[in-house]
This record gives structure tokens, sequence and C-alpha cells, in this order.
């Protein structure tokens, strides 16, 4: 199998891994919670020549990716697909081989800033969008009570059952 072939498939097990696909799990929920990261791209390009790692996230980026490492339990997570690149370090696949501060040091020394970045919901955490989730979640379940009509009548609910009706 060719290399982008492989880093392809790594990159495809990583995003998919159970602990990350898991709607509930704790890891997902922790890494939500203490790094706010929203999303993650992993793209080959120019010819499967390069690769692009792009998050986005709430912190700054030293929080974040220490906090990620750390939850992850090191880099090697990520390894799992930089290990493909000839940036990265000998072993960063293998867990316990590169430390925290090793990764960060490695990040730190290939990262890129955005010439430009848009977040539509900028002044939405993470955590406030996963509240605005369960809040959505919770009054869909009201709504779908039966014994909750009269309740539902009270005028001061009249703006939570317009937006509802949207």
């Amino acid at each position: 199998m060719a290399v982008a072939a492989e880093l392809r498939e790594a990159a495809v097990a990583y995003a998919n891994r159970p602990d990350r696909k898991t709607a509930v799990g704790p890891m997902l929920e922790e890494a939500e919670r203490v790094t706010g990261i929203h999303d993650f791209r992993i793209t080959l390009f120019d010819n499967d020549t390069r690769l692009l790692f792009a998050t986005s996230f709430d912190t700054d980026w030293e929080p974040y990716v220490l906090d990620s490492i750390r939850l992850m339990k090191g880099i090697s997570a990520w390894g799992q697909f930089l290990k493909y690149t000839v940036e990265a370090p000998d072993g960063v696949e293998v867990p316990g081989k590169i430390s925290d501060t090793q990764g960060l040091e490695f990040l730190n020394k290939h990262r890129i800033r955005a010439a430009a970045y848009d977040d539509t919901f900028k002044d939405m955490p993470i955590a406030l969008k996963q509240k605005a989730t369960r809040v959505y979640n919770a009054f869909q379940k009201v709504l779908d009570n039966p014994e909750a009509a009269e309740a539902l009548k009270h005028p001061a609910l009249k703006p939570l059952l317009d937006l509802a009706s949207d």
C-alpha cells in the first residue's frame, strides 16, 4: 500500500476511533469541556505530498494542545497519522515515547497560523452549544408529552413556543 493510502487510512481510523465517536463517552465529554474543541480536519493535498491537520477550539493554543495531549494520554494518538510525515519524531506513534512537552514542541515547530479565520458562532463556546443542545432535546420531550399541553398554554412560554414552531 502506498504511503498516502496508509496515511489516509490512519487519518480515517483516528477520526472514527471509538472514544471519539461515542456521543457521551467520558473522553469526548472531557475534551469538549476542557479544550473547547469544535472540529478538526485531516487533509492531503499537492498530490498527497502535504498534510493539513486543522482544528478549531475555544481556548488559547498551548492550553488546548497540552489538554488534548493529556486527554489522549500522549501524542501517540495523533502519531498514528503524523508518523507518515517527514517532520514527525521517530516513535511519535508509540505510547509514552514522546513526552507531552516534546509533543507540544513538535507541534509548535510545525504549526502555521491561518491567514484568516471566520467563526460563525464566535460568541458561543462549545460548552454553551452542548448546553443548548441538551435544553433543546429536553424541550422537545416536553412538547411531545401530552400531559404538558396545559402548562404550555401559559403566556410566559409563548416566546419558546414561537421559536419551537419555526
